[in-house]
């Protein structure tokens, strides 16, 4: 059985499981214990309105091997 959960695409031999923030309360389920490869990308804040100021810079945390368990996971 595969996990389920997100837009899923396939490349290079992978699974790859896309949620967005639209996507904030659906559930990604892991069919058993496993180890997977975890990549979370923010978004930076928006540029101000007057004097062309910049805008916040975006963050991302990478994990290569999360471990997870026979359930559902909340993306949030």
């Amino acid at each position: 059985m595969d996990a389920t959960g997100g837009d899923i695409t396939y490349a290079s031999g992978k699974t790859i499981h896309t949620f967005l923030l639209a996507d904030s309360g659906t559930d990604f389920v892991a069919p058993s214990a496993n180890t997977v490869s975890v990549l979370v990308v923010a978004g930076g804040g928006g540029g101000g309105k007057i004097g062309g100021s910049g805008g916040g810079a975006g963050a991302y945390q990478y994990n290569a091997a999360f471990a997870v368990t026979a359930q559902a996971y909340t993306v949030t």
